[in-house]
Protein backbone atom coordinates (compact mmCIF):
# COMPACT_ATOMS: atom_id res chain seq x y z
CA UNK A 1 0.00 0.00 0.00
CA UNK A 2 1.39 3.47 -0.87
CA UNK A 3 2.08 5.79 1.95
CA UNK A 4 2.57 9.38 2.08
CA UNK A 5 4.76 11.20 4.41
CA UNK A 6 3.37 13.37 7.59
CA UNK A 7 6.49 15.88 8.63
CA UNK A 8 8.92 15.20 10.62
CA UNK A 9 9.55 11.46 11.83
CA UNK A 10 7.27 9.01 10.54
CA UNK A 11 4.19 7.94 7.68
CA UNK A 12 0.38 7.37 7.36
CA UNK A 13 -1.28 4.98 5.58
CA UNK A 14 -3.83 6.33 2.91
CA UNK A 15 -6.64 3.95 4.86
CA UNK A 16 -6.43 5.93 7.58
CA UNK A 17 -6.57 9.20 6.09
CA UNK A 18 -9.39 8.24 4.08
CA UNK A 19 -11.08 7.07 7.84
CA UNK A 20 -10.09 10.52 9.09
CA UNK A 21 -11.54 11.89 6.41
CA UNK A 22 -14.91 10.52 6.72
CA UNK A 23 -14.86 10.23 10.56
CA UNK A 24 -14.42 14.33 9.62
CA UNK A 25 -17.00 14.76 7.42
CA UNK A 26 -19.65 13.05 9.23
CA UNK A 27 -18.89 15.19 12.11
CA UNK A 28 -18.72 18.18 9.94
CA UNK A 29 -22.18 17.02 8.66
CA UNK A 30 -23.54 16.33 12.34
CA UNK A 31 -22.45 19.96 13.14
CA UNK A 32 -23.39 22.27 10.49
CA UNK A 33 -27.38 21.64 10.83
CA UNK A 34 -27.35 22.32 14.36
CA UNK A 35 -24.74 25.46 13.94
CA UNK A 36 -26.36 26.95 11.05
CA UNK A 37 -29.75 25.76 10.50
CA UNK A 38 -29.74 22.55 8.69
CA UNK A 39 -32.79 19.56 8.81
CA UNK A 40 -31.69 15.96 10.14
CA UNK A 41 -34.17 13.53 9.02
CA UNK A 42 -35.76 11.84 11.26
CA UNK A 43 -37.84 10.14 8.66
CA UNK A 44 -38.76 10.15 5.06
CA UNK A 45 -40.88 13.37 4.81
CA UNK A 46 -39.94 14.65 8.77
CA UNK A 47 -37.04 16.17 9.89
CA UNK A 48 -35.84 17.39 13.41
CA UNK A 49 -36.35 20.79 14.22
CA UNK A 50 -36.05 22.49 17.65
CA UNK A 51 -36.10 19.20 19.58
CA UNK A 52 -38.74 17.69 17.74
CA UNK A 53 -39.69 15.65 14.49
CA UNK A 54 -42.25 17.60 12.07
CA UNK A 55 -43.23 16.99 8.78
CA UNK A 56 -45.56 14.72 6.78
CA UNK A 57 -45.59 11.00 7.05
CA UNK A 58 -47.71 8.27 5.37
CA UNK A 59 -47.51 6.55 8.50
CA UNK A 60 -44.17 5.03 8.21
CA UNK A 61 -42.96 7.55 11.27
CA UNK A 62 -45.37 8.06 14.61
CA UNK A 63 -44.50 11.27 16.13
CA UNK A 64 -45.68 10.40 19.61
CA UNK A 65 -45.95 6.87 21.32
CA UNK A 66 -48.92 7.61 22.02
CA UNK A 67 -50.06 7.58 18.33
CA UNK A 68 -48.22 4.39 17.10
CA UNK A 69 -51.02 1.87 17.39
CA UNK A 70 -53.15 4.59 15.20
CA UNK A 71 -50.44 5.63 13.07
CA UNK A 72 -49.51 2.04 12.10
CA UNK A 73 -53.53 1.47 10.63
CA UNK A 74 -52.95 4.09 9.15
CA UNK A 75 -49.95 3.10 7.23
CA UNK A 76 -51.29 -0.18 6.23
CA UNK A 77 -54.81 1.17 5.00
CA UNK A 78 -52.67 3.60 2.76
CA UNK A 79 -50.47 0.25 1.71
CA UNK A 80 -53.89 -1.37 0.72
CA UNK A 81 -54.85 1.47 -1.30
CA UNK A 82 -51.48 1.39 -2.85
CA UNK A 83 -51.48 -2.40 -3.83
CA UNK A 84 -55.01 -2.10 -5.11
CA UNK A 85 -53.88 -0.24 -8.08
CA UNK A 86 -57.07 1.76 -7.66
CA UNK A 87 -56.85 5.83 -8.76
CA UNK A 88 -56.60 7.30 -5.34
CA UNK A 89 -55.97 11.05 -3.74
CA UNK A 90 -54.38 11.92 -0.44
CA UNK A 91 -55.78 14.07 3.02
CA UNK A 92 -53.56 15.61 5.57
CA UNK A 93 -54.51 15.70 8.82
CA UNK A 94 -52.79 18.20 10.07
CA UNK A 95 -51.94 19.01 13.87
CA UNK A 96 -49.59 19.38 16.35
CA UNK A 97 -48.93 15.58 17.08
CA UNK A 98 -45.76 16.48 19.42
CA UNK A 99 -44.85 17.84 23.10
CA UNK A 100 -41.57 19.90 22.45
CA UNK A 101 -37.89 18.75 23.49
CA UNK A 102 -38.68 19.35 27.02
CA UNK A 103 -41.87 17.02 27.07
CA UNK A 104 -44.49 20.22 27.06
CA UNK A 105 -47.25 19.84 25.13
CA UNK A 106 -46.82 23.19 23.93
CA UNK A 107 -43.60 24.78 24.87
CA UNK A 108 -44.41 27.89 25.89
CA UNK A 109 -47.77 28.40 23.91
CA UNK A 110 -51.47 27.53 24.71
CA UNK A 111 -52.33 24.26 23.78
CA UNK A 112 -54.30 21.88 25.66
CA UNK A 113 -54.48 19.20 23.29
CA UNK A 114 -53.68 16.18 25.37
CA UNK A 115 -52.18 13.22 23.37
CA UNK A 116 -54.78 11.45 24.08
CA UNK A 117 -56.86 13.92 22.69
CA UNK A 118 -55.36 13.76 19.21
CA UNK A 119 -55.23 9.83 19.67
CA UNK A 120 -58.51 9.77 19.48
CA UNK A 121 -59.23 12.41 16.91
CA UNK A 122 -56.91 10.40 14.45
CA UNK A 123 -58.43 6.97 15.24
CA UNK A 124 -62.09 8.62 14.02
CA UNK A 125 -60.46 9.98 10.94
CA UNK A 126 -58.83 6.38 10.30
CA UNK A 127 -62.09 4.71 10.31
CA UNK A 128 -63.81 7.22 8.14
CA UNK A 129 -61.06 6.52 5.56
CA UNK A 130 -61.14 2.83 6.16
CA UNK A 131 -65.25 2.96 5.65
CA UNK A 132 -64.60 5.01 2.58
CA UNK A 133 -62.16 2.72 0.89
CA UNK A 134 -64.00 -0.71 1.29
CA UNK A 135 -60.54 -2.54 0.39
CA UNK A 136 -61.52 -5.82 2.18
CA UNK A 137 -62.00 -9.32 0.08
CA UNK A 138 -64.47 -10.75 2.71
CA UNK A 139 -66.78 -7.14 2.65
CA UNK A 140 -69.72 -8.23 -0.04
CA UNK A 141 -69.49 -4.07 -0.26
CA UNK A 142 -65.89 -4.13 -1.48
CA UNK A 143 -66.30 -3.88 -5.14
CA UNK A 144 -68.99 -0.96 -4.55
CA UNK A 145 -66.30 1.34 -3.06
CA UNK A 146 -66.29 4.74 -4.31
CA UNK A 147 -63.33 5.46 -6.77
CA UNK A 148 -60.88 7.04 -6.20
CA UNK A 149 -59.29 5.34 -2.71
CA UNK A 150 -58.01 8.06 0.00
CA UNK A 151 -54.95 8.43 1.32
CA UNK A 152 -54.37 9.43 5.15
CA UNK A 153 -50.97 11.28 5.59
CA UNK A 154 -49.92 12.39 9.03
CA UNK A 155 -49.02 16.21 9.47
CA UNK A 156 -47.38 17.35 12.52
CA UNK A 157 -46.77 21.05 12.86
CA UNK A 158 -45.18 20.43 15.95
CA UNK A 159 -45.64 21.53 19.80
CA UNK A 160 -47.64 24.27 19.64
CA UNK A 161 -47.93 25.05 15.84
CA UNK A 162 -44.09 26.10 16.00
CA UNK A 163 -43.25 24.67 12.14
CA UNK A 164 -46.34 25.29 10.42
CA UNK A 165 -44.41 26.96 7.63
CA UNK A 166 -42.17 23.81 6.69
CA UNK A 167 -45.56 21.70 7.14
CA UNK A 168 -47.43 24.10 4.59
CA UNK A 169 -44.72 24.07 2.22
CA UNK A 170 -44.84 20.23 2.13
CA UNK A 171 -48.19 20.17 1.43
CA UNK A 172 -48.50 22.93 -1.15
CA UNK A 173 -45.50 20.85 -2.90
CA UNK A 174 -48.09 17.42 -2.18
CA UNK A 175 -50.99 19.01 -3.94
CA UNK A 176 -48.68 19.70 -7.12
CA UNK A 177 -47.32 16.08 -6.70
CA UNK A 178 -47.90 12.70 -7.20
CA UNK A 179 -49.57 12.62 -3.91
CA UNK A 180 -52.95 14.38 -5.21
CA UNK A 181 -53.16 16.08 -2.18
CA UNK A 182 -56.49 17.90 -2.45
CA UNK A 183 -57.69 18.84 1.04
CA UNK A 184 -56.38 19.01 4.95
CA UNK A 185 -58.43 18.12 7.89
CA UNK A 186 -58.07 18.21 11.94
CA UNK A 187 -56.34 21.86 12.47
CA UNK A 188 -56.56 21.35 16.38
CA UNK A 189 -56.27 24.30 18.18
CA UNK A 190 -57.60 27.91 18.07
CA UNK A 191 -54.02 29.53 18.10
CA UNK A 192 -52.19 32.10 16.23
CA UNK A 193 -50.53 29.41 14.09
CA UNK A 194 -53.54 27.77 13.27
CA UNK A 195 -54.68 30.99 11.75
CA UNK A 196 -51.94 31.36 9.49
CA UNK A 197 -51.80 27.78 8.96
CA UNK A 198 -55.67 27.91 6.91
CA UNK A 199 -54.18 31.57 5.53
CA UNK A 200 -51.26 29.69 3.75
CA UNK A 201 -53.29 26.94 2.75
CA UNK A 202 -56.07 29.10 1.64
CA UNK A 203 -53.57 30.92 -0.84
CA UNK A 204 -52.66 27.50 -2.18
CA UNK A 205 -55.94 26.57 -3.12
CA UNK A 206 -56.19 23.39 -0.89
CA UNK A 207 -59.52 23.35 1.07
CA UNK A 208 -59.65 22.48 4.64
CA UNK A 209 -62.76 21.19 6.98
CA UNK A 210 -61.37 21.78 10.93
CA UNK A 211 -62.45 18.48 13.48
CA UNK A 212 -62.15 21.26 16.55
CA UNK A 213 -60.94 24.18 15.91
CA UNK A 214 -63.18 26.74 16.98
CA UNK A 215 -61.27 30.41 15.98
CA UNK A 216 -64.40 33.03 14.97
CA UNK A 217 -61.89 35.05 12.11
CA UNK A 218 -61.12 31.57 10.36
CA UNK A 219 -64.56 31.89 8.98
CA UNK A 220 -65.33 34.15 5.90
CA UNK A 221 -67.90 34.40 2.92
CA UNK A 222 -67.49 32.10 -0.37
CA UNK A 223 -65.21 29.54 2.26
CA UNK A 224 -62.49 27.29 1.08
CA UNK A 225 -62.12 26.64 5.28
CA UNK A 226 -65.02 24.40 6.32
CA UNK A 227 -65.63 22.58 9.86
CA UNK A 228 -67.63 20.47 11.92
CA UNK A 229 -67.07 22.32 15.24
CA UNK A 230 -68.88 25.18 16.11
CA UNK A 231 -67.02 29.14 16.26
CA UNK A 232 -66.13 29.95 19.71
CA UNK A 233 -68.43 32.80 19.95
CA UNK A 234 -71.04 30.32 18.86
CA UNK A 235 -70.13 28.65 22.07
CA UNK A 236 -70.35 31.58 24.25
CA UNK A 237 -73.72 32.49 22.73
CA UNK A 238 -75.19 29.17 23.27
CA UNK A 239 -73.97 29.45 27.30
CA UNK A 240 -74.79 33.10 27.49
CA UNK A 241 -78.51 31.80 26.62
CA UNK A 242 -78.41 28.89 28.91
CA UNK A 243 -77.68 31.08 31.68
CA UNK A 244 -80.19 33.70 30.65
CA UNK A 245 -82.81 30.69 30.89
CA UNK A 246 -81.68 30.01 34.27
CA UNK A 247 -82.41 33.45 35.38
CA UNK A 248 -85.76 33.98 33.86
CA UNK A 249 -86.69 30.79 36.04
CA UNK A 250 -85.03 31.86 39.15
CA UNK A 251 -84.34 35.71 38.92
CA UNK A 252 -82.41 35.72 41.80
CA UNK A 253 -79.65 33.05 40.04
CA UNK A 254 -76.84 35.37 39.99
CA UNK A 255 -73.68 35.02 37.35
CA UNK A 256 -70.05 36.47 37.16
CA UNK A 257 -67.54 36.31 34.57
CA UNK A 258 -64.21 34.62 35.02
CA UNK A 259 -61.77 35.75 31.94
CA UNK A 260 -58.15 34.93 30.27
CA UNK A 261 -56.24 38.25 28.58
CA UNK A 262 -53.60 36.51 27.55
CA UNK A 263 -52.44 37.93 24.36
CA UNK A 264 -52.58 36.51 21.19
CA UNK A 265 -54.86 33.28 22.46
CA UNK A 266 -57.67 33.56 19.86
CA UNK A 267 -59.82 31.12 21.88
CA UNK A 268 -59.97 32.76 24.96
CA UNK A 269 -60.44 36.24 23.54
CA UNK A 270 -63.14 35.14 21.19
CA UNK A 271 -64.85 32.97 24.16
CA UNK A 272 -65.05 36.14 26.61
CA UNK A 273 -65.81 38.31 23.89
CA UNK A 274 -68.34 36.48 22.42
CA UNK A 275 -69.90 35.92 26.36
CA UNK A 276 -70.00 39.24 26.57
CA UNK A 277 -71.95 40.41 23.74
CA UNK A 278 -74.25 37.59 24.04
CA UNK A 279 -74.89 38.33 27.51
CA UNK A 280 -75.62 42.12 27.16
CA UNK A 281 -78.00 40.65 24.31
CA UNK A 282 -79.43 37.76 26.36
CA UNK A 283 -79.89 40.21 29.39
CA UNK A 284 -77.37 37.96 31.48
CA UNK A 285 -77.40 39.82 34.76
CA UNK A 286 -73.69 39.94 35.99
CA UNK A 287 -73.01 40.43 39.22
CA UNK A 288 -70.11 42.71 38.59
CA UNK A 289 -69.42 44.87 36.04
CA UNK A 290 -65.68 43.65 34.52
CA UNK A 291 -65.60 40.09 36.08
CA UNK A 292 -62.53 38.69 36.92
CA UNK A 293 -59.34 38.80 34.91
CA UNK A 294 -56.57 37.08 34.84
CA UNK A 295 -53.27 35.86 32.19
CA UNK A 296 -52.65 32.38 32.06
CA UNK A 297 -49.37 30.93 31.02
CA UNK A 298 -47.52 32.76 33.93
CA UNK A 299 -45.63 30.90 36.82
CA UNK A 300 -48.23 33.57 38.75
CA UNK A 301 -51.22 32.25 36.81
CA UNK A 302 -51.87 29.54 39.75
CA UNK A 303 -52.08 32.34 42.25
CA UNK A 304 -54.24 34.75 40.75
CA UNK A 305 -56.71 31.91 40.20
CA UNK A 306 -56.46 31.35 44.42
CA UNK A 307 -57.47 34.69 44.85
CA UNK A 308 -60.47 34.55 42.28
CA UNK A 309 -61.79 31.35 43.78
CA UNK A 310 -61.35 32.76 47.66
CA UNK A 311 -63.33 35.72 46.12
CA UNK A 312 -66.59 33.85 44.28
CA UNK A 313 -66.68 31.86 47.16
CA UNK A 314 -66.66 34.09 49.74
CA UNK A 315 -70.38 35.39 47.79
CA UNK A 316 -71.21 31.67 47.30
CA UNK A 317 -74.29 32.59 49.49
CA UNK A 318 -75.72 35.17 46.36
CA UNK A 319 -73.35 33.83 43.35
CA UNK A 320 -74.29 30.81 41.52
CA UNK A 321 -72.44 30.15 38.67
CA UNK A 322 -69.31 31.78 36.60
CA UNK A 323 -68.60 31.77 33.14
CA UNK A 324 -64.90 30.53 33.00
CA UNK A 325 -63.63 32.15 29.56
CA UNK A 326 -60.23 30.51 29.31
CA UNK A 327 -58.90 26.95 28.13
CA UNK A 328 -58.87 23.82 29.93
CA UNK A 329 -55.60 24.13 31.67
CA UNK A 330 -56.84 27.05 33.00
CA UNK A 331 -59.79 25.98 33.93
CA UNK A 332 -57.83 22.59 35.87
CA UNK A 333 -55.84 25.71 37.94
CA UNK A 334 -59.03 27.25 38.95
CA UNK A 335 -61.21 23.80 39.75
CA UNK A 336 -58.45 23.13 42.28
CA UNK A 337 -58.03 26.26 43.75
CA UNK A 338 -62.37 26.15 44.18
CA UNK A 339 -62.06 23.00 45.72
CA UNK A 340 -59.52 24.42 48.65
CA UNK A 341 -62.68 26.55 49.34
CA UNK A 342 -64.71 24.76 52.19
CA UNK A 343 -68.45 24.52 50.98
CA UNK A 344 -68.14 26.51 47.61
CA UNK A 345 -70.54 24.59 45.35
CA UNK A 346 -70.73 26.54 42.37
CA UNK A 347 -71.29 25.68 39.12
CA UNK A 348 -68.46 26.31 36.04
CA UNK A 349 -69.73 26.99 32.83
CA UNK A 350 -66.84 26.88 30.06
CA UNK A 351 -66.77 26.47 26.17
CA UNK A 352 -65.36 23.33 24.07
CA UNK A 353 -61.72 23.98 25.67
CA UNK A 354 -62.66 22.65 29.09
CA UNK A 355 -61.62 19.00 27.63
CA UNK A 356 -58.43 19.86 28.63
CA UNK A 357 -59.54 19.46 32.33
CA UNK A 358 -59.79 15.73 32.20
CA UNK A 359 -56.24 14.81 31.03
CA UNK A 360 -53.29 14.41 34.11
CA UNK A 361 -55.97 15.32 36.20
CA UNK A 362 -55.95 12.51 39.47
CA UNK A 363 -55.62 15.78 42.17
CA UNK A 364 -59.42 17.38 41.05
CA UNK A 365 -61.97 14.54 42.91
CA UNK A 366 -61.79 16.38 46.04
CA UNK A 367 -64.13 18.89 44.11
CA UNK A 368 -66.54 16.40 43.32
CA UNK A 369 -67.58 15.66 46.67
CA UNK A 370 -68.19 19.31 47.51
CA UNK A 371 -70.94 20.36 45.03
CA UNK A 372 -69.47 21.85 42.02
CA UNK A 373 -70.58 21.34 39.10
CA UNK A 374 -68.55 21.77 35.94
CA UNK A 375 -70.81 22.09 32.32
CA UNK A 376 -69.23 22.77 28.66
CA UNK A 377 -70.70 22.92 25.71
CA UNK A 378 -68.99 20.06 24.03
CA UNK A 379 -69.01 19.18 20.13
CA UNK A 380 -70.00 16.05 19.94
CA UNK A 381 -71.03 13.20 22.86
CA UNK A 382 -72.54 9.87 22.56
CA UNK A 383 -75.99 10.76 23.21
CA UNK A 384 -75.98 13.68 21.40
CA UNK A 385 -75.78 12.26 17.46
CA UNK A 386 -77.23 9.89 15.39
CA UNK A 387 -77.98 6.97 17.33
CA UNK A 388 -77.67 4.20 14.85
CA UNK A 389 -75.06 5.80 13.34
CA UNK A 390 -73.30 5.84 16.70
CA UNK A 391 -73.83 2.31 17.49
CA UNK A 392 -72.44 0.98 14.24
CA UNK A 393 -69.23 3.42 14.94
CA UNK A 394 -68.81 2.45 18.49
CA UNK A 395 -68.50 -0.85 17.45
CA UNK A 396 -65.93 -0.46 15.08
CA UNK A 397 -64.16 1.74 16.89
CA UNK A 398 -64.22 -1.34 19.60
CA UNK A 399 -63.24 -3.73 17.41
CA UNK A 400 -60.16 -1.83 15.81
CA UNK A 401 -58.72 0.28 19.16
CA UNK A 402 -60.39 -1.79 22.06
CA UNK A 403 -60.37 -5.25 21.32
CA UNK A 404 -62.45 -7.38 23.86
CA UNK A 405 -64.07 -4.19 24.98
CA UNK A 406 -68.43 -4.75 24.60
CA UNK A 407 -69.54 -1.63 21.99
CA UNK A 408 -71.59 -0.17 25.54
CA UNK A 409 -68.55 0.04 27.57
CA UNK A 410 -67.06 2.51 24.77
CA UNK A 411 -70.02 4.50 24.58
CA UNK A 412 -70.48 4.58 28.44
CA UNK A 413 -69.98 7.45 30.93
CA UNK A 414 -66.19 7.04 30.87
CA UNK A 415 -65.58 5.19 27.87
CA UNK A 416 -63.12 6.57 24.99
CA UNK A 417 -65.95 8.04 23.01
CA UNK A 418 -67.04 10.32 25.66
CA UNK A 419 -64.80 13.02 24.84
CA UNK A 420 -66.05 13.68 21.57
CA UNK A 421 -62.74 13.78 19.80
CA UNK A 422 -62.76 10.04 17.86
CA UNK A 423 -66.32 11.63 16.95
CA UNK A 424 -65.27 14.48 15.81
CA UNK A 425 -62.10 13.61 14.01
CA UNK A 426 -64.44 10.79 12.24
CA UNK A 427 -66.77 13.86 11.29
CA UNK A 428 -64.47 16.14 9.56
CA UNK A 429 -62.86 12.78 7.85
CA UNK A 430 -66.31 12.23 6.51
CA UNK A 431 -67.16 15.71 5.27
CA UNK A 432 -64.05 15.07 2.98
CA UNK A 433 -64.26 11.58 1.84
CA UNK A 434 -68.05 12.62 0.64
CA UNK A 435 -67.02 15.65 -0.98
CA UNK A 436 -64.59 13.32 -2.56
CA UNK A 437 -67.06 10.53 -4.50
CA UNK A 438 -69.33 13.46 -4.92
CA UNK A 439 -67.16 14.74 -7.27
CA UNK A 440 -66.54 11.59 -9.43
CA UNK A 441 -69.97 13.04 -11.06
CA UNK A 442 -73.02 10.90 -11.70
CA UNK A 443 -70.99 8.51 -13.63
CA UNK A 444 -67.52 8.57 -11.18
CA UNK A 445 -65.29 9.19 -13.58
CA UNK A 446 -64.76 12.70 -13.48
CA UNK A 447 -61.23 13.90 -12.32
CA UNK A 448 -60.85 15.22 -8.51
CA UNK A 449 -58.47 17.37 -7.66
CA UNK A 450 -58.84 20.71 -4.68
CA UNK A 451 -60.97 22.59 -6.92
CA UNK A 452 -63.59 19.73 -7.30
CA UNK A 453 -63.86 18.98 -3.11
CA UNK A 454 -64.37 22.67 -2.03
CA UNK A 455 -67.20 22.68 -4.98
CA UNK A 456 -68.67 19.77 -3.45
CA UNK A 457 -68.24 21.20 0.58
CA UNK A 458 -70.06 23.67 -1.07
CA UNK A 459 -73.11 21.86 -1.53
CA UNK A 460 -73.15 19.69 1.74
CA UNK A 461 -76.14 21.19 3.47
CA UNK A 462 -77.88 22.20 0.47
CA UNK A 463 -78.23 19.87 -2.46
CA UNK A 464 -76.39 17.15 -0.15
CA UNK A 465 -76.78 15.34 2.41
CA UNK A 466 -74.12 13.80 4.83
CA UNK A 467 -75.26 12.57 8.18
CA UNK A 468 -72.57 12.33 10.69
CA UNK A 469 -71.87 11.32 14.06
CA UNK A 470 -72.76 14.21 15.96
CA UNK A 471 -75.66 15.29 13.72
CA UNK A 472 -76.25 16.37 10.23
CA UNK A 473 -73.15 18.10 8.09
CA UNK A 474 -73.52 20.98 6.38
CA UNK A 475 -72.25 24.20 5.56
CA UNK A 476 -73.17 27.89 5.59
CA UNK A 477 -72.02 30.61 3.33
CA UNK A 478 -69.06 30.91 5.80
CA UNK A 479 -67.94 27.53 6.23
CA UNK A 480 -69.61 26.62 9.53
CA UNK A 481 -71.60 24.49 10.86
CA UNK A 482 -75.62 24.42 9.41
CA UNK A 483 -78.81 23.37 12.06
CA UNK A 484 -76.30 21.78 14.09
CA UNK A 485 -76.95 22.02 18.35
CA UNK A 486 -74.01 21.61 20.95
CA UNK A 487 -73.95 18.76 23.64
CA UNK A 488 -73.88 20.50 27.10
CA UNK A 489 -72.18 18.17 29.20
CA UNK A 490 -71.44 17.73 32.90
CA UNK A 491 -68.20 16.61 34.34
CA UNK A 492 -68.39 14.51 37.38
CA UNK A 493 -65.96 12.42 39.45
CA UNK A 494 -66.98 8.80 40.12
CA UNK A 495 -63.78 7.04 40.57
CA UNK A 496 -62.77 8.51 37.72
CA UNK A 497 -63.95 11.35 35.07
CA UNK A 498 -67.68 10.79 33.61
CA UNK A 499 -68.90 13.07 30.46
CA UNK A 500 -72.68 13.19 31.63
CA UNK A 501 -75.04 14.84 28.97
CA UNK A 502 -77.18 17.17 30.02
CA UNK A 503 -78.87 18.32 27.12
CA UNK A 504 -78.51 19.87 23.63
CA UNK A 505 -78.56 23.30 23.30
CA UNK A 506 -78.74 25.49 19.46
CA UNK A 507 -76.86 28.42 18.71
Amino acid sequence: MSERRLGRGGTTPWGAVVLVALVAAGALAWFLPRTFGGDEACAAGVVRLGGECVGVTDGAYSFDGELDEVTRRIREENERVERSGAASVSIAYVESMTRGADGASAGGRADDRDPTVVRQALEGAYLAQRAHNRLDADDPRADEGPSPKVRLLLANTGAGGAHYERVVRDLEGRARGDDHLVAVTGLGQSVESTVATVRRLRRAGIPMVGATVAADELARKDPDFFRVSQPTAQQAAIAARELAGRQREDPGYRVDLVKDIKAGDTYNKALRDGFEAAAAERGVRLATDDGYSFESGSSSTANALTYIADQVCRARQELDAVYFAARGRALRQFVQALADQPGCDLAVVSGSSALGLYFDSPDLERWGAQGLRIRYTAYAHPRAGDPAALADFAERYCADFRPGTRRDACAAGDGPLQSGQAIMGHDAMLALVRAVEFATGPDGDDPVDAGAVRQMLLQLGTTKEVRGLSGPIGFDAYGNPKDKPMAYVELQWRSGFRYVHKAELWP
